[in-house]
């Protein structure tokens, strides 16, 4: 980024990278313990790198496609969670609280990709 990015974004820079930092952060440090919850987190920080680039880059139809596929993602974090598969039961509280997290958050990023302020017009043709 040569130039400073317009203030409107700034909230959804931070809050994406934030999340990454999180993210990343408690999964490379459970991998060893919850090598399952691990990955999985480290799965969501590529996810929340995808949404910063795509708000940086002010592409509102690509955070709405991104925000879809997130939805889907937590969402299947929340069923594995509740079918009893045992690398997914042994943390199931984590991984419920993590579904529910994940969608709600992406549901938000859906929701803000729809508002035209949040993005630059379109240029105009010369």
């Amino acid at each position: 980024m040569a130039q400073l990015p317009p203030l409107r974004i700034v909230p959804g820079l931070l809050g994406a990278a934030l999340l990454t930092v999180l993210c990343v952060g408690h999964g490379v440090n459970l991998i060893s313990d919850a090598p399952v919850l691990g990955v999985v987190l480290l799965g969501a920080g590529a996810l929340w790198t995808a949404v910063y680039s795509v708000v940086s880059a002010q592409e509102r139809d690509r955070l709405a496609s991104l925000s879809v596929a997130g939805i889907a993602f937590y969402g299947a974090i929340g069923i594995l969670s509740l079918t009893g598969i045992s690398a997914f039961s042994n943390n199931a509280v984590m991984f419920g609280a993590l579904s529910i997290e994940g969608v709600m958050l992406f549901a938000i990023a859906l929701i803000v990709s729809r508002i035209p302020f949040f993005w630059a017009l379109a240029d105009k043709p010369a």
